[in-house]
């Protein structure tokens, strides 16, 4: 990390910039291509932040029918991760997004 010489913050490296936007679209297509009613609930937790019980009630759907949907759509994307990103993305890599494991 470097730091700004103005505001003396951490700045990633350009390199780590440049792998984190690689990554970030790379995985924004792994989300597009994930079954709809599975991608829905994810965004819903990972991007707008609500909760099990909150997506529950925004879709209609049971609570364990939410858990089951995020559980598959979190296992979807680590697969295709490991499958098919470059593993200087994959291992002992800070820059690896946190898919929380169900």
């Amino acid at each position: 990390m470097d730091r700004n010489a103005w505001t003396s913050e951490q700045v990633p490296l350009v390199e780590q910039q440049v792998y984190r936007k690689e990554m970030n679209e790379c995985i924004q297509e792994f989300i597009r291509q994930l079954p709809e009613i599975n991608r829905i609930v994810l965004l819903l937790s990972q991007m707008e932040g609500l909760g099990n019980s909150e997506i529950a009630e925004v879709l209609g759907l049971t609570l364990d029918t939410v858990k089951i949907r995020l559980h598959r759509a979190r296992a979807l994307i680590r697969k295709e991760l490991a499958e098919n990103c470059p593993s200087y993305w994959v291992l002992d890599n800070e820059f690896v997004p946190e898919l929380p494991k169900d």
